[in-house]
């Protein structure tokens, strides 16, 4: 009996550590049902004093666990040694027999299991394990390599594998950060993608992974949205070792404390008391800590071995391997395919850890970096049409301006390759395109957000506004940029800017470098034919941005649906505008596009029974509004090029005063014309003329006249002691006006004779 009660005791110990806390099975349990949950079972018949039973349950459930990962030759030693601690057990016995242990049969516990099948290795714990067994084959490097992975996956494995401890003990004084590579790792935007939508619901300790995420995270954006809330939030998530540093590590910089999301702040809150009721303990070491200005360093996650001690190219492996754990399979191709051109022998270990890849070819190695060229990488937040084309425009003049290479990542706005289509413009390629020259070290971040921490903006206006970015920008080889913002007259602005440099406004940059899809071309052409756009009349579009749950809601519309009152303004507009650019006219037609279909069919409604003159109230069919797929990015572009075929633009965003780069691209898109060669010419060149509904500009008006041309995002807000900079104000000398500035009442019809 003691002898069994040991191998009960040490099977609860390792049943604890590898399996998933499981569910009352119901009526019927069958020791020999393998989707049966076991261990329950045994808790409970343990709690009884039914030792025996108990033992038999839990024995059951270990060999079904390793059946179920495919673990055949763990399974088999598990087996094995049931049967030593109870030789009459028929389960085991017919377990044992089981065709799935073909190949694995063993004639000592000691040699290596063997297979028809590939092993493939998921869990931090599996790939240590592995690690193991190549240190004891003398393969030291290749075992630090599988170790560092496990790392990677989880810093804390060696609360399932203790020797691990004694390894990293070894090695912590040179190990590193997870930096990552040109797919994830130098952007926070994928970075914090990968946060919020990855391991949003896994439990420990699968979501130990997300730690090596947050923690660049915080690296990259330092006290910018939402590296501290993200640490922060992985800290509660992680209930086996990390509570108790939570509220330490939120005290490390007591003034973002307010800065916190709502919900983390309650988070906070919570935990505060926690911790204070526990006598305001420190967190346990190692701690995190902070130099009081902008690095955090937490040892346990320095999980990266130096390149020496680990096989050549493993870093780029690494990543690969990251990356496919990822489901990020363009960027784990990627950089596999750069790891096998520095060393082709890492495809043996691509066989166990990444299943799929092991047909990968292997290509000649790549020239050394000294031979490689520079490269601004502009990675696509999750951000609208609008912002991606003046963003993307932006990057196309830096990257002249510093002599670099543009690399276009669709990023976490993947659907945007769908609206958009890349020209072949010399010196612009997208990411996938590029040579596989990119692994480096030397990279610098440049992030640019109209609300971010006050503190970096200030700084990427001095870089970007004051200093002589020939040589502020020469030494890195890689320059990443991540914005939702045109910055393009701040460059322009510069005081070192010399004439010689070819800084193109949006609408030609945008010709030059992109297009609407085809796709968009063709429902855009379909939609306009089949209702015999502008032939026979004028046709004004209305622009509506009302609020929508889960948006960003950048230009801050405050309502679902515009007011009535409002919408007899729009109205009223309407009709003199038309009557100011064409005169008495027999009729219009109104193109109605609105980001909610409840504010496009109340403002349909009112126009019909309101709008003198008015024919037709036009909107494109079956529409897919959700931006975040496919179809819904090529609708967005197929209005956006409908509205650029309009004769009178009017935007109306509900509760402000309608700055739009949605607008703003609709406007450019009137230089790019090919694809509607079978339509009726427009009936003025150059841009059509621009109107804005807004309430927010003083009791007297509500119509007012607005510039086409695209404008920066007001940042001023931020003050004078970040826009003020060693050059001057970068902002207030763009003399851009903005809001109710940049905005006039309609000139009279008498004037508009007198011109």
């Amino acid at each position: 009996m003691g002898a069994a009660w040991h191998g009960f005791r040490v099977s609860v110990s390792a049943l604890f550590l590898l399996l998933v806390a499981a569910q009352v099975p119901p009526p019927g349990y069958d020791l020999d049902d393998p989707n049966a949950q076991h261990d329950f079972v045994a808790k409970d018949l343990a709690n009884a004093n039914r030792l025996p039973e108990a033992i038999e349950s839990f024995k059951a459930n270990l060999g079904v666990a390793f059946m179920r990962n495919k673990d055949f030759g763990l399974a088999l030693r598990a087996l094995k040694k049931a049967l030593a601690l109870n030789p009459d057990d028929g389960h085991a016995k017919e377990n044992m027999e089981d065709q799935s242990y073909e190949g694995y049969r063993c004639s000592t516990e000691e040699e290596a299991p063997k297979s028809r099948e590939l092993r493939s290795l998921t869990s931090a714990a599996s790939i240590g394990a592995r690690a193991k067994e190549l240190f004891a084959r003398g393969e030291k490097k290749l075992g630090r390599g599988f170790l560092s992975l496990a790392l990677h996956i989880n810093p804390w494995v060696s609360l399932e594998l203790p020797w691990v401890d004694d390894i990293v003990t070894e090695e912590r004084t040179r190990m590193t950060y997870w930096s990552g590579n040109a797919y994830i790792g130098w952007d926070k935007t994928k970075v914090e993608d990968t946060i919020n939508q990855h391991f949003k619901s896994d439990a420990e300790p699968e979501v130990y992974e997300l730690a090596i995420y947050a923690w660049r995270n915080l690296q990259l954006v330092k006290h910018s949205c939402c590296g501290i809330d993200n640490l922060a939030v992985f800290l509660s998530r992680a209930r086996k070792f990390a509570h108790p540093y939570v509220v330490p590590f939120l005290h490390l910089t007591p003034d973002y404390i307010p800065k916190l999301k709502k919900e983390n702040k309650a988070m906070y809150n919570s935990f505060k008391q926690w911790w204070e009721s526990n006598g305001r303990k420190p967190a346990p070491p190692p701690a995190i800590e902070f130099d009081g200005k902008d690095t955090w360093n937490w040892e346990v996650l320095q999980v990266a071995f130096p390149p020496d001690r680990v096989p050549e190219g493993w870093d780029m492996f690494l990543q690969a391997a990251l990356l496919y754990r990822l489901n990020e399979l363009e960027g784990a191709r990627a950089a596999m395919g750069e790891a096998l051109q520095i060393n082709s022998e890492i495809a043996l270990a691509s066989d166990e850890l990444l299943p799929g890849f092991t047909s990968f070819a292997v290509r000649p190695r790549v020239a050394p970096p000294s031979a490689r060229g520079k490269y601004l990488i502009c990675y696509n937040p999750q951000v609208g049409l609008g912002n991606v084309a003046v963003v993307t425009v932006s990057a196309l003049n830096l990257a002249r301006i510093t002599g670099r290479t543009l690399l276009i990542h669709w990023n976490t706005n993947v659907v945007s390759r769908h609206a958009w289509e890349l020209l072949d413009l010399p010196g612009v390629k997208l990411l996938g395109e590029a040579p596989a020259d990119l692994r480096s070290a030397d990279v610098k971040s440049l992030y640019l957000f109209h609300m971010m921490d006050s503190g970096m903006l200030a700084s990427v206006l001095e870089l970007l506004g004051c200093s002589d970015l020939s040589t502020s920008l020469s030494q890195p080889r890689i320059l990443t940029l991540s914005s939702n913002m045109y910055f393009t007259p701040i460059l322009q602005t510069n005081p070192h800017m010399k004439s010689g440099y070819d800084i193109v406004p949006f609408w030609q940059g945008l010709q030059l470098m992109m297009a609407p899809s085809s796709k968009a071309q063709k429902r855009a052409l379909s939609y306009a034919n089949k209702t015999s756009w502008g032939q026979t009349a004028p046709v004004v579009a209305v622009h509506i941005r009302s609020r929508e749950a889960g948006e960003d809601n950048d230009d801050w519309p405050t309502e679902e649906t515009p007011p009535q009152d409002l919408l007899a303004s729009l109205t009223k507009c309407i009709e003199q505008a038309v009557q100011l650019e064409f005169g008495d006219v027999k009729g219009w037609d109104v193109y109605l596009a609105a980001t909610t279909e409840k504010a496009r069919k109340v403002a349909a409604d009112h126009l019909k029974q309101s709008a003198t003159n008015l024919r037709r109230v036009l909107s494109l069919p079956k529409i897919e509004r959700n931006r975040r797929t496919g179809a819904g990015a090529v609708d967005a572009m197929a209005e956006a090029l409908l509205i650029s075929r309009a004769d009178i633009f009017i935007r109306f965003v509900v509760g402000t005063t309608g700055f739009s780069t949605f607008a703003y691209m609709a406007n450019a898109l009137r230089f790019q014309s090919d694809w509607a060669a079978a339509l009726p010419p427009l009936r003025r060149q150059g841009y059509a003329p621009n109107y804005v509904v807004t309430a927010e500009c003083g009791p007297d008006h509500r119509c007012f006249e607005a510039p086409p041309e695209v404008r920066m995002a007001d940042v001023s807000w931020h003050g004078k002691y970040v826009t003020g900079r060693s050059c001057g104000d970068v902002v207030a000398r763009l003399q851009q006006k903005l809001g109710c500035a940049a905005l006039k009442p309609p000139r009279s019809s008498d004037e508009e004779e007198e011109l």
